[in-house]
């Protein structure tokens, strides 16, 4: 079976961490719940969520002393 373009253009996790942050566009996460939901290593989410901040498809931020 051929793949998906989406395949060729995302990495699993990448694609894993999308999907959760399009589908609850009104939450926020801290990397430990991203871990939970997606299966995502906190390393592997880091390196993913700086990328997507960097290229400016996501903002990051800090709740209280966090």
């Amino acid at each position: 079976m051929a793949k998906q373009p989406v395949e060729f253009m995302f990495s699993p996790y990448r694609r894993q961490v999308l999907a959760t942050l399009f589908l609850r566009p009104d939450e926020r996460f801290h990397v430990r719940e991203l871990e939970r939901i997606t299966g995502v290593s906190a390393g592997s989410l880091h390196r993913e969520l700086k990328a997507m901040a960097e290229s400016g498809l996501l903002v990051r931020g800090r709740v209280g002393g966090q």
